[in-house]
């Protein structure tokens, strides 16, 4: 078997000739579970390939699959459970292969990004849908991005969903060029595919991509493998990764953090424990992705989006509460609600459930999550549909310190409780009410006569 047979399609060329170089070895491959019927190649668009319409689906979302550098369409089931997972789920689905003759691609962006100009219109006919739901591993991502340029693309898209896709560049690209030319010409690594992905270049398609997809509207999620070990490929290349960008979470080809996309207009699905040559497979991404597309599915109709990215960072990660006051609409959130839930389960039965969680990218570590618990008052003005903060609780708390210096923390973790009292007179107060932080902090000698209790806290007119 060769290597590149090992190595599932849709992979980095230069990964192929860094496995040779270091000697051979064969890929981990991922148990294949039962198949749906294999997708069929349309006529004459032979690189558009359709699956099966699963039983009683002839009008559920349909879910097109891009893949990655050096890939084909085939990437998505073969040696992957990924056409599978959305199959019994009941989605219609349809894959792209970028070289239009179906051999490896190697292009660039915009090359690519005309092959998907061309092909989303004829999938979406072939389904008599109006919209479609893209999907891009790696490059595939910027593909995707690229192909939003054109208008005739932008309205039949509803969501985008990137998968370990170096949406800032990798500084892996970038020694290909640089540091390690000499090696990489010798293997044949400086190819087009791979020069744009060089930390510079995605700087530079950021400032033209980031405003056109943000007028767009159309939401983006970005899911990033976090481990780049269990693959004989990137167990090399995440060591090289890691002197490149020293501590930094990376898949063995992409850094975490440069996949993701601005939070103004993209969603972070969070960091999967997986390298990237397994981070596509449905297995490891397919309930990011449907949860997500099925919230999308189940918003009623005439209802507009508000605060789609969130409000004002990741750390407010719930809507905790929601009242409707002098015309205005103000919520509470809550500070990393699960993270609070698994460290204070840990402090009662002296458990390590938090470090899995920081292990697998899911919660930060202690200091980070200490100083981010500030619950947070939000009031959005429906006529011009301005989000503005009114409060946020004080970090004025003293819990320790760590190699960051000092660190304080929030009474108020979240508000859980709002609503408006009328007096009956006419005049109107808006109530919220807190949840505080001494699950976590209670224990610790300095509290011991008591952590700061719960608050109350009133405004007559939403501001003070």
């Amino acid at each position: 078997m060769s290597t590149l047979t090992l190595i599932r399609a849709g992979r980095w060329m230069f990964l192929v000739a860094l496995l040779v170089f270091a000697g051979g070895g064969s890929a981990s491959l991922q148990a294949q579970l039962p198949a749906a019927p294999a997708p069929a190649p349309s006529s004459p668009d032979g690189n558009i390939f359709y699956g099966q319409v699963p039983p009683n689906s002839e009008r559920a979302p349909v879910i097109v699959f891009v893949h990655g550098l050096m890939g084909t369409a085939s990437d998505w089931w073969n040696q992957n459970d990924m056409y599978w997972s959305a199959y019994n789920a009941r989605y219609r689905t349809a894959f792209v292969s970028m070289s239009r003759d179906n051999s490896q691609n190697n292009a660039t962006i915009g090359d690519n990004a005309l092959v998907l100009r061309d092909a989303l219109p004829i999938i979406a006919e072939h389904y008599a849908t109006q919209q479609l739901y893209l999907v891009g591993h790696s490059k595939g991502g910027l593909d995707i991005q690229a192909a939003m340029f054109y208008p005739t693309v932008v309205p039949l898209v509803k969501a985008v969903f990137t998968i370990d896709t170096p949406n800032q560049g990798t500084e892996l690209a970038d020694w290909v060029f640089g540091a390690g030319r000499n090696l990489a010409e010798k293997l044949g690594l400086l190819t087009p595919g791979v020069w744009v992905l060089r930390t510079d270049a995605m700087s530079n398609f950021r400032s033209t991509a980031d405003p056109v997809l943000r007028r767009t509207g159309v939401p983006f999620f970005t899911l990033a493998g976090g481990q780049s070990l269990g693959h004989p490929i990137t167990d090399i290349t995440g060591v090289i990764l890691r002197t490149l960008a020293p501590g930094q979470k990376n898949d063995g080809l992409v850094t975490v953090a440069r996949s993701k996309l601005p939070d103004d207009y993209a969603t972070d699905l969070g960091t999967i424990s997986t390298n990237h040559f397994f981070a596509d497979s449905g297995s490891n991404a397919w309930s990011y992705i449907a949860a997500r597309i099925q919230g999308l599915e189940d918003t009623l109709a005439g209802f507009d989006k508000a605060a789609t990215s969130g409000l004002g960072d990741s750390h407010n990660t719930f809507i905790w509460s929601m009242a409707w006051f002098k015309g205005q609409l103000y919520i509470g959130t809550g500070r990393e609600v699960q993270c609070i839930s698994v460290r204070t389960a840990d402090i009662l039965t002296d458990g390590t459930n938090y470090d899995n969680s920081v292990a697998s990218g899911q919660c930060p570590e202690l200091g980070t999550l200490y100083r981010s618990l500030s619950a947070e008052i939000w009031r959005l003005t429906p006529a011009t549909g301005r989000w503005q903060r009114v409060f946020k609780s004080p970090a004025s708390i003293f819990v320790g310190t760590d190699e960051m210096g000092d660190i304080f923390t929030a009474r108020d973790v979240g508000f859980r409780g709002m609503m408006v009292y009328n007096d009956g007179l006419g005049n109107e107060e808006l109530w919220v009410g807190g949840v505080n932080s001494g699950t976590i902090f209670e224990h610790m000698p300095a509290f011991a006569g008591g952590f700061p209790p719960p608050r109350l806290f009133h405004s007559t007119n939403g501001t003070d």
